[in-house]
Parts: structure tokens; sequence; C-alpha cells
């Protein structure tokens, strides 16, 4: 929520412009309190084709930016949809790699939608500290 100060200055200023939230809107698009909610599926596919594993993912993003007189959930609500696709590789030298397509329905400033290639990242769930194996219990020697 932020500083309850009422004498803000732009640097104190916070954004929705990082890189894991809407990286494609501008930095002057400033606010004083700030809420979002992200959520992604990851799906892990059983299957390899040619030593390849596929792990499809679907993310979402709801996100809210006020100044110090506006109540943060009446204002605009800023969204993204996502997906992609994670492949991995073990033998290969440059194992991940990672397709996605963002669709933002409304940017700030210019209203228009916005449709953005390869500039989702999946970081929320690092591959290689997880198998693509058939979900099962793991025992820790307990």
């Amino acid at each position: 929520m932020g500083n309850p100060q009422q004498n803000y200055s732009y640097r104190d200023r916070i954004n929705l412009s990082a890189g894991d939230e809407f990286p494609v809107y501008s930095a002057d698009y400033i606010g004083t309190k700030k809420l979002v909610l992200r959520y992604q599926l990851q799906l892990f596919v059983n299957k390899t084709w040619k030593n390849f594993h596929f792990s499809p993912y679907l993310t979402a993003a709801a996100g809210w930016l006020a100044m110090p007189d506006e109540k943060l959930l009446k204002t605009n609500v800023n969204t993204k949809i996502g997906i992609g696709v994670l492949i991995n590789n073990p033998f290969l030298v440059f194992n991940r790699i990672q397709i996605s397509f963002t669709y933002y329905p409304k940017v700030p400033f210019d209203n228009n939608s916005l449709f953005d290639f390869n500039s989702n990242r999946n970081n929320l769930l690092p591959m290689n500290g997880f198998t693509t194996d058939i979900p099962h219990f793991v025992n820790f020697g307990n």
C-alpha cells in the first residue's frame, strides 16, 4: 500500500511495468497504491517427442493502481491473458525453449489492445528443480 505520506515525489510512485507484471505498460503510469493478482496453470505432459518434454501453461493477471485520493479497487482493472509452452530437452546445450503469447485488452494512455510475443517468462517454477515424470510421492527418508 505504500507510505501514508500525502506529499509523494515522482520517485516514490509505484507502477505496473515490472517484468513479471505488465511489462508493456509505460513506466509513467504511476500511483501510490497497487494490487496485482496473478494466476498460472502449468501442465506437465508425460509424453516425449525425440527427447523433448512439453509443458504448456496459461497465465492471467489483474492489477489495480491508484493515487492517494482514489480507492484502490474502484480504479480501472488492468488485465492480461497469456498462453505458452516450455520445451525442455536435457540432452542439448540450450535445453530450455519458451514460447508465449500475451494479450492485453486495454493498455493505459492509448486505450488500445496489444498482443505481445515471448515477453511472458515462466520463472515461477524452474524446470531444473523438477522432472517431467508422472506425478508421485517423494520419500524424504523419514
